[in-house]
């Protein structure tokens, strides 16, 4: 999936829908496949002011959401999302808040906001295998600091 989003993020795409049901097998390519383009946006930081709407599964959002920026570090913390999941280490995201309702709802942001915190945390917390770091930079909260996806990919080939 990392080299899924790295050329994705290659081209100025964001698929800004990362997530277990958007992860398909190909039994030809024998690889995973990245699907369901239909919230990626081109060019996400250069968005007018305005043109942001919100999109995604709540879940997987990350935390530059709430300032209302997209940009490819939000695929890869939905992508470390996805990974605690596949790991065990938290049951599948159920989403149960509507995205647009951070914003109108006080309750419905505390409750994203300490999903969040959570999400970042057990990323800090986690080694698996020696993987921890890797994990922790790709839910790093700053998505600045958080690894890019073509690192990402450098780093699991290495």
């Amino acid at each position: 999936m990392s080299s899924a989003l790295a050329y994705t993020h290659s081209k100025s795409i964001t698929h800004d829908d990362v997530k277990p049901h958007n992860i398909v097998w190909d039994e030809q390519l024998k690889h995973a496949v990245l699907i369901d383009f239909g919230a990626a946006l081109v060019n996400p930081e250069s968005l007018p002011e305005g043109g942001w709407t919100p999109s995604g599964t709540p879940s997987y959002a990350p935390p530059e959401f709430f300032e209302k920026k997209k940009c490819p570090a939000g695929d890869v913390w939905a992508l470390g999302v996805t990974m605690l999941f596949a790991f065990g280490d938290i049951p599948l995201p159920d989403g149960s808040w509507f995205l647009p309702h951070v914003f109108e709802n006080e309750d419905v942001k505390d409750e994203m906001m300490q999903w969040l915190s959570r999400i970042e945390s057990m990323g800090k917390s986690l080694d698996h295998a020696g993987d921890g770091s890797l994990l922790a930079q790709m839910l790093h909260w700053s998505p600045e600091q958080r690894i890019r996806s073509d690192d990402l990919v450098r780093h699991l080939e290495a």
